[in-house]
């Protein structure tokens, strides 16, 4: 479950990734709105030197731009 994967996550010092890989399980699954959340949970711990910090940065500006008229 996504809270026992946090759980681990945290106790490993990776919240930042776990955060990250369920925001793009949500993504994939259609649940745009959940990805978000979870992005921006990974944003968050302020973990930048991890490429999935990097990356969930990347996706919420797509997602910012893609909302524009």
């Amino acid at each position: 479950s996504e809270t026992d994967f946090l759980t681990a996550a945290a106790k490993a010092g990776r919240s930042c990734e776990a955060f990250y890989f369920i925001a793009m399980n949500h993504l994939v699954g259609g649940d745009s709105g959940g990805a978000r959340e979870f992005f921006q949970k990974c944003l968050a711990t302020d973990r930048t030197t991890t490429i999935e910090y990097a990356l969930a940065r990347a996706e919420l500006a797509h997602q910012e731009g893609a909302a524009k008229p």
